[in-house]
């Protein structure tokens, strides 16, 4: 499963299986295409770089605490979704 494959299908299980509101799924989606444009821009998988992500974000975008905080449970139940996948 490629990543923007098993983005789609982690959005349809939160809105499905999970009852996510309709602005929870797109901050979600927002956060996993940040994601996916940092990895390809940087060639890295998944496993290493979500802590590089993070720190990209702060010191480069300037994405202050108060927005990265709600992004790290979208990106640890992605992985966990991920995980339960394959």
């Amino acid at each position: 499963m490629n990543f923007h494959h098993a983005v789609d299908e982690f959005l349809l299980y939160l809105q499905v299986e999970k009852n996510h509101a309709a602005n929870t799924l797109s901050g979600y989606a927002y956060d996993l295409k940040s994601l996916e444009q940092f990895l390809l821009a940087h060639n890295r998988s998944m496993y290493h770089t979500i802590r590089h992500f993070v720190q990209n974000q702060v010191l480069q975008y300037k994405v202050s605490a108060k927005t990265i905080h709600p992004r790290i449970p979208c990106l640890h139940s992605y992985s966990n979704f991920c995980l339960l996948e394959n």
